[in-house]
């Protein structure tokens, strides 16, 4: 945000957010739920691949809008930006997860044989990273949710 960055009140950030904030809660869950079943199933990439489409330009129309007045709404912002940057970087991480585990390099780490270490070392390191960014979206994300599940209650009425 540059020095001229424009605000608007609370209740028309909320307004212009709302929809974003309702059309990521679905993907944001089905992404938990793929990393708290963990094994992750065979057929995981297909979650991964409908929340990278739906969550970037979700993460680009969040970016360019206005900034709220309160210092509150400003952190749910943020919170919110964070968790989706998180969770685009973690769906990346899983898909080259899965992709790894398609290739040679899963081959290699399900034989059991020769290169196994290295193989699982590599798909493990790049597992983690799926799993903690994963982690991390979800942690700010709930910071985010209480303040629009106060103030998108509080508008509805």
């Amino acid at each position: 945000m540059g020095f001229f960055s424009r605000t608007v009140s609370d209740e028309e950030w909320l307004a212009m957010t709302k929809p974003l904030y309702e059309e990521s809660m679905p993907v944001m869950v089905a992404l938990d739920e793929l990393v708290a079943n963990t094994p992750l199933p065979n057929d995981g990439d297909k979650v991964l691949r409908y929340a990278l489409n739906k969550l970037s330009p979700i993460s680009n129309s969040l970016k360019g809008s206005p900034n709220p007045t309160s210092s509150e709404a400003c952190q749910a912002k943020k919170n919110m930006q964070s968790a989706i940057k998180n969770y685009i970087k973690g769906t990346k991480d899983g898909l080259a997860f899965y992709r790894g585990m398609s290739g040679k390099m899963g081959n290699l780490y399900r034989s059991g044989v020769g290169l196994n270490k290295v193989a699982e070392a590599t798909l493990g390191g790049v597992l983690r990273n799926f799993l903690e960014s994963t982690e991390s979206a979800r942690k700010s994300m709930e910071k985010a949710n209480v303040y629009f599940s106060t103030h998108l209650e509080r508008a509805a009425k």
